[in-house]
Formats: structure tokens, C-alpha cells, sequence
């Protein structure tokens, strides 16, 4: 926990909202039986409603090879390579994570002096960023969706979306977007995130760097980023 003189960081500052997941369950978030939802999910597929990069991984075909970065992982080479207890994925940390489990997930977070924090957040197995209507939208629309709703929740720190891009991770959709703020008693931030939908588990998983804009190293975010590789506890 932190301590009464440990200063909170702008990750904390606000909200825990850069990291989609990160702190209390997203809002709207759905939790249900991981069997259900995987099927829910395999008849959206089945009818063409929903559309993802990597469908076939569903199938139980081998997961591909997180894309976009070298073997030796660019920039983050050295850090240490950590794997979450569940053996949900693997990434490149510059150190030690705190961690934080609740219900909903599982959060990691490695913080850099005041102002720079990586934090992942995985969520529990059958826990997906949808309303209860019932209906399971285009996997496209559920990462923008939450994109949108972590961006709106930081209007008030003048927080605005500067670019955005879809891809996919080892088989599975994923939405990177850049988003600036600027949390009260803080420098300006700029927030690199990435939202996975591991559709096989079914579970969503968020990934973040934050720094002052002026420190902000766009090229290692994304190494760090690219980092994550989703395992076998995401299929």
C-alpha cells in the first residue's frame, strides 16, 4: 500500500483511468460464465458480427508472435521479462511490480520516480468491457468504445485522444491510442495504452505508459507496448 508520505503519481492523480481496468473495474464491464461468454462470442463470430484480426486463434490454432517489435525487444531488451502468475502474458518491466488483484483483474504497475508509471491490468476470465443488453457488439466497437469512455473520463484534466490505431496482438484485436492530459498539482502527460481483447479466454487486457510530455519517449513506449505477448492463459 502507499504510504501516508509517498506522493501519489499521476496515474493515481487521475483517476486510474489512463489504463483502462486499472483500479476499480471498468464501468460497464460484464461479468459472466466464462463459458457463456466465449459462446456468445463464437455465435457473433459464426454469423459475421463480429470482425477481428486473428479470428482463426479462436479455432485452437497456435497464437502468433506478438508483431511490430524485434526479437529482442528493441528498447526494453533489458528489463526484466515478467509473466503473470495465471500465465495470462508476458511483458517487459523496468522493474519490480506492485500488484493489486480484485475481483474483477489483476493490476501491475512499476512506477518511476513521480511522474512515470508502466502498468498493466488483466482482467479476470469472463470479465469484457460490454453492457448486460445481451448483445455482444463488433469486437471493433467494444475497444473503441472503452477507448472512448477512458478518454471522456478525463475531460476534466483537459484530456483529448491525438491518435488512435487498430491492430491485433498475438491473433487476438487491440486498439493504441495516444491520449494527453494534465492531472491536477502535475506536469502535462501523455499516455500511451493498448486495449486487447483475448476473445479465446474470453478476458480483456490494458496496457499503459505514462510521462511528462516533455520526458514522453514515444519509441520505448511502444517496445514496451509491444512487449506483451498474450500466453496460454489467454486462450
Amino acid at each position: 500500500m502507499r504510504s501516508r508520505n509517498d506522493p501519489m503519481c499521476p496515474t493515481q492523480a487521475a483517476g486510474c483511468c489512463i489504463a483502462p481496468g486499472f483500479g476499480d473495474l471498468a464501468m460497464g464491464s460484464r461479468c459472466v460464465g466464462a463459458r457463456v461468454l466465449r459462446g456468445l462470442f463464437l455465435s457473433a463470430l459464426l454469423a459475421g458480427t463480429v470482425a477481428a484480426p486473428g479470428a482463426s486463434a479462436r479455432s485452437g490454432a497456435p497464437r502468433e508472435a506478438a508483431p511490430a517489435v524485434t526479437a529482442d525487444q528493441g528498447r526494453v531488451a533489458e528489463w526484466k521479462l515478467f509473466t503473470a502468475p495465471d500465465k495470462a502474458f508476458s511483458v517487459r518491466l523496468p522493474g519490480e511490480p506492485t500488484t493489486r488483484v480484485q475481483p474483477g483483474g489483476a493490476t501491475y504497475l512499476v512506477r518511476i520516480n513521480r511522474y512515470t508509471t508502466y502498468v498493466v491490468f488483466a482482467s479476470s476470465v469472463g470479465v469484457i468491457p460490454i453492457g448486460t443488453s445481451g448483445r455482444v457488439p463488433p469486437i471493433r466497437e467494444i475497444l473503441e468504445t472503452t477507448r472512448d469512455d477512458s478518454v471522456e473520463q478525463l475531460r476534466e484534466l483537459g484530456g483529448h485522444l491525438v491518435w488512435s490505431k487498430s491492430a491485433s496482438v498475438s491473433g487476438d484485436a487491440c486498439i493504441t491510442f495516444l491520449v494527453e492530459f494534465t492531472p491536477k498539482g502535475f506536469p502535462r502527460q501523455l499516455v500511451l495504452s493498448r486495449i486487447i481483447l483475448a476473445v479465446g479466454a474470453p478476458r480483456y487486457l490494458s496496457i499503459a505508459y505514462s510521462a511528462p510530455a516533455d520526458e514522453f519517449q514515444e519509441p520505448k513506449a511502444k517496445d514496451f507496448l509491444d512487449s506483451l505477448t498474450l500466453l496460454e492463459g489467454s486462450k
